[in-house]
């Protein structure tokens, strides 16, 4: 699992609005098992723009989470460091760099972490690339996607996990989107690089 992360996150929030901020999202996924609940939180820390995510996933038995670091460095570029927790996959933390680009009617970010350490030492199978971006539509709506992978899977690159949501809020807290989850669909023999579509509905909650 590679787990989710968007422009800071799933969420689309900004640690930059207030000092701390909550999303909280549920997603209904067409997948048995694969719903979940997702906790998102925005804050400062260390001079740093940080999100912590935690997924908790509706068999009750698996989780996933991530803690995303990010320092601007100027021509929009940052610096960025995070740490992914779960529990069927490898703790580890990586090292990499981001660029953001503003858009007329919306926001891209691309990023690149080549470099990753685990309780095992460095991780010279993990380089991994992903994309976060959202543009706003008439109406309040919007559509928003992020997605990554790993370019140094040992049977080859291989997409990790990712979303696409199309919606609005409706008032100050709720919003409503629909869409689908992107999902690996690499095998024991051959990893895949474009990614399985699982559709699947978002409430999000703005606290």
């Amino acid at each position: 699992i590679l787990g989710a992360a968007s422009l800071l996150g799933p969420a689309q929030a900004s640690a930059e609005e207030t000092p701390v901020s909550v999303v909280a999202d549920v997603i209904a996924s067409e997948a048995e098992g694969a719903s979940l609940i997702r906790p998102n939180i925005f804050y400062r820390l260390f001079g740093t723009d940080a999100y912590t995510f935690i997924e908790m996933y509706s068999d009750d038995k698996n989780y996933f989470g991530k803690t995303i670091l990010g320092k601007e460095l100027g021509s929009g570029f940052s610096a960025t460091g995070e740490y992914a927790f779960g529990s069927d996959t490898t703790n580890r933390a990586g090292l990499g760099v981001k660029y953001s680009l503003p858009l007329p009617k919306g926001k891209l970010s691309v990023k690149l972490f080549p470099v990753w350490f685990s309780r095992d030492g460095y991780d010279k199978h993990r380089v991994h690339a992903g994309y976060s971006g959202s543009v706003d539509l008439p109406a309040g709506f919007e559509v928003s996607s992020f997605g990554e992978c790993n370019l140094a899977a040992a049977n080859g690159p291989q997409w990790g996990y990712g979303e696409v949501f199309a919606g609005k809020k409706l008032g100050k807290h709720v919003g409503v989107y629909g869409g689908a989850l992107l999902r690996d669909r690499s095998t024991d023999k051959e990893n895949k690089l474009d990614p399985g579509i699982e559709l699947a509905g978002r409430l999000s909650y703005f606290f």
